[in-house]
């Protein structure tokens, strides 16, 4: 363990300080918080109608955000590829490097593809409040596939895509963001889901 800690070059630092990156991770941190608050709000507000399940996947989506938004600028994923890297090194996979990380990377998408049809089934019922900010997760899930198979250099599996780049990378990025932090607010409101307990006479 301390040899494979030793051979980490990876430091905490600002790994996108441009406006554009900025902009990105301060709309996973205002996302994140929106939707901890929406979960908040339909926590104290709750009905008979709502289930527990509804209530926390606001606050798993505020987690998410968060956590993307740190990710965003400390690059902690780089981290965790130089982890992978060392360990494929030191057991001798290196000749299979490029099977894993393609099996990596279908996993990824399979583990996405997982979650996201999980979440439809959980909110079949609420898809007004959770709608936006579903399409939002889709966009980011999109995104991370694409970005770890490039990190890769999978590119064949992305590069024959039209208008693949670094602009669709950016408009995947915060364009999701940007919806699950929409999505959030018009929930927190009443507007995109069932509205708070009304007050009986």
């Amino acid at each position: 363990m301390n040899q494979l800690l030793a051979q980490i070059t990876w430091s905490p630092s600002i790994g996108d300080p441009n406006v554009l990156g900025w902009t990105i991770a301060i709309t996973y941190v205002v996302a994140g918080v929106l939707c901890m608050n929406t979960g908040f709000q339909r926590k104290k507000f709750s009905t008979a109608s709502d289930q527990p399940t509804h209530l926390w996947i606001w606050f798993a989506l505020g987690f998410l955000m968060i956590a993307l938004g740190l990710n965003k600028q400390l690059d902690i994923h780089k981290l965790l590829t130089e982890i992978g890297r060392e360990i494929v090194k030191n057991h001798g996979w290196r000749a299979q490097r490029k099977n894993i990380q393609t099996a990596f990377v279908l996993g990824l998408a399979c583990v996405g593809l997982i979650l996201v049809v999980g979440k439809l089934y959980l909110i079949r019922n609420r898809l007004r409040e959770f709608g936006l900010a579903l399409i939002g997760l889709m966009s980011l899930l999109a995104f991370t596939i694409f970005r770890a198979a490039s990190l890769y250099r999978l590119g064949n599996l992305v590069n024959r895509l039209p208008y693949y780049g670094d602009e669709m990378n950016a408009g995947l990025e915060l364009g999701g963001a940007f919806l699950v932090a929409l999505g959030a607010l018009f929930a927190s409101h009443g507007t995109s889901g069932t509205s708070p307990r009304s007050k009986t006479i």
